[in-house]
Protein backbone atom coordinates (compact mmCIF):
# COMPACT_ATOMS: atom_id res chain seq x y z
CA UNK A 1 0.00 0.00 0.00
CA UNK A 2 1.38 3.34 -0.81
CA UNK A 3 1.62 6.01 1.88
CA UNK A 4 -0.12 8.87 1.64
CA UNK A 5 1.85 12.53 1.28
CA UNK A 6 0.93 15.52 1.61
CA UNK A 7 2.00 17.98 -1.17
CA UNK A 8 2.11 21.87 -0.43
CA UNK A 9 0.16 23.97 -3.00
CA UNK A 10 1.16 27.71 -3.18
CA UNK A 11 -2.22 29.96 -2.37
CA UNK A 12 -4.59 30.43 -5.16
CA UNK A 13 -5.33 34.03 -5.64
CA UNK A 14 -8.67 35.90 -5.18
CA UNK A 15 -9.80 39.32 -5.51
CA UNK A 16 -9.86 40.38 -1.71
CA UNK A 17 -9.27 39.04 1.13
CA UNK A 18 -11.19 40.82 4.85
CA UNK A 19 -9.96 39.82 8.73
CA UNK A 20 -12.27 40.75 11.05
CA UNK A 21 -14.55 39.29 13.71
CA UNK A 22 -18.11 39.07 14.67
CA UNK A 23 -18.01 41.44 17.24
CA UNK A 24 -18.55 42.16 20.88
CA UNK A 25 -21.85 40.75 20.75
CA UNK A 26 -20.54 37.47 19.58
CA UNK A 27 -17.53 37.08 21.50
CA UNK A 28 -15.54 38.46 18.90
CA UNK A 29 -15.17 35.16 16.81
CA UNK A 30 -12.77 35.82 14.04
CA UNK A 31 -13.69 35.49 10.33
CA UNK A 32 -11.75 35.99 7.14
CA UNK A 33 -13.51 37.01 4.01
CA UNK A 34 -12.40 35.56 0.53
CA UNK A 35 -14.32 37.81 -2.84
CA UNK A 36 -13.88 36.32 -5.70
CA UNK A 37 -15.41 39.67 -7.07
CA UNK A 38 -16.44 43.44 -6.40
CA UNK A 39 -19.78 41.76 -7.05
CA UNK A 40 -21.32 42.48 -3.39
CA UNK A 41 -24.23 40.05 -4.14
CA UNK A 42 -22.33 37.06 -4.75
CA UNK A 43 -23.31 33.75 -3.28
CA UNK A 44 -21.65 33.15 -0.01
CA UNK A 45 -20.52 30.30 1.83
CA UNK A 46 -19.72 29.65 5.55
CA UNK A 47 -16.91 27.43 6.07
CA UNK A 48 -16.00 25.67 9.34
CA UNK A 49 -12.31 24.32 9.46
CA UNK A 50 -11.94 20.89 10.31
CA UNK A 51 -10.20 20.11 13.21
CA UNK A 52 -12.72 18.73 16.28
CA UNK A 53 -12.23 21.61 18.44
CA UNK A 54 -8.75 20.98 18.94
CA UNK A 55 -6.34 22.14 15.98
CA UNK A 56 -6.56 23.90 12.87
CA UNK A 57 -7.22 27.48 12.24
CA UNK A 58 -7.90 30.13 10.05
CA UNK A 59 -4.43 30.49 8.65
CA UNK A 60 -4.13 26.27 8.47
CA UNK A 61 -7.10 26.13 6.01
CA UNK A 62 -6.40 29.39 3.98
CA UNK A 63 -4.94 27.51 1.04
CA UNK A 64 -8.60 25.03 1.06
CA UNK A 65 -10.91 28.25 1.36
CA UNK A 66 -9.10 30.05 -1.44
CA UNK A 67 -9.48 27.30 -3.49
CA UNK A 68 -12.68 26.34 -2.72
CA UNK A 69 -13.70 30.55 -3.40
CA UNK A 70 -12.20 29.80 -6.41
CA UNK A 71 -13.87 26.97 -7.51
CA UNK A 72 -17.62 27.81 -6.65
CA UNK A 73 -16.74 31.74 -7.57
CA UNK A 74 -18.57 32.55 -4.27
CA UNK A 75 -17.71 34.91 -1.56
CA UNK A 76 -16.17 32.30 1.14
CA UNK A 77 -16.58 33.48 5.33
CA UNK A 78 -14.40 31.01 6.91
CA UNK A 79 -15.38 30.84 10.49
CA UNK A 80 -12.34 30.47 13.54
CA UNK A 81 -13.43 28.95 16.88
CA UNK A 82 -12.12 28.37 20.34
CA UNK A 83 -10.14 25.55 20.54
CA UNK A 84 -9.89 22.92 23.60
CA UNK A 85 -12.41 21.07 25.44
CA UNK A 86 -15.53 22.67 26.19
CA UNK A 87 -16.95 22.66 29.59
CA UNK A 88 -19.51 20.24 31.21
CA UNK A 89 -22.69 21.46 31.23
Amino acid sequence: MAAARRLDYPPPEVFKVENTSTGPGYSHVLVRIYRTSSDVRAPVIVFYHGGGYVFGSLDTYDTTARFLARATGCTLVSVDYRMGLRPSP
